[in-house]
């Protein structure tokens, strides 16, 4: 029970956030922020760069991984000059990998935008 006395609903989940950001300290950080202090067990959150603006062609992809609120590891992929098409195919596959890699069976599943949607729909 919360300080409240309403149950936490979040204590003990298991929480991927996937978003496509165009800088550091937006929605996806924002959710892990809220989220961390409420007791969660794992949270892995992954950012890719926003291909359609100029600066996020200088950004990476990146993960951070926290375990029971602390950051546990954190990562981010080398900055690669290739087609966009072969850039979203990128995103795909480093989100499967870090999620995959981190044997992480999430109970939720937050994928902001319809590529990352997929890759939660594919873990399922």
């Amino acid at each position: 029970m919360g300080k409240d006395g309403q149950k936490n609903i979040y204590a003990g989940k298991r929480i991927v956030i996937v978003i496509h950001e165009h800088a550091r300290g937006g929605p996806g950080d924002a959710l892990r922020d809220f989220l961390l202090p409420k007791g969660i067990s794992k949270l892995l959150l992954i950012g890719h760069p926003l291909l359609y603006m100029q600066q996020g062609r200088k950004r990476r992809s990146r993960f951070e991984y926290y375990e029971l609120g602390l950051l546990k590891k954190e990562f981010e992929v080398p900055l690669l000059k290739i087609p966009d098409q072969l850039l979203y195919i990128k995103d795909f596959y480093f989100t499967l990998w870090w999620i995959l890699s981190k044997r992480i069976v999430s109970d939720v599943f937050i994928g902001v935008d319809p590529l990352n949607a997929l890759s939660g729909i594919i873990l399922k």
